[in-house]
């Protein structure tokens, strides 16, 4: 394997890493966004209610 190829493996490997890194914060954010619209909804029920 040539230098040059070695330095692109090497760089596609490093944007596959921060990719899948990427991928795991976006999960974990959509699911706190999730329970944050669940736990809005159940507010505005409840507000609803008490008028």
């Amino acid at each position: 394997m040539s230098g040059t190829t070695k330095v692109l493996v090497e760089q596609l490997s490093q944007i596959s890493l921060e990719a899948h890194a990427g991928a795991a914060a976006a999960e974990t954010l959509s699911r706190r966004l999730s329970v944050i619209g669940e736990l809005a909804e159940s507010a505005a029920q409840l507000a609803a209610r008490t008028r």
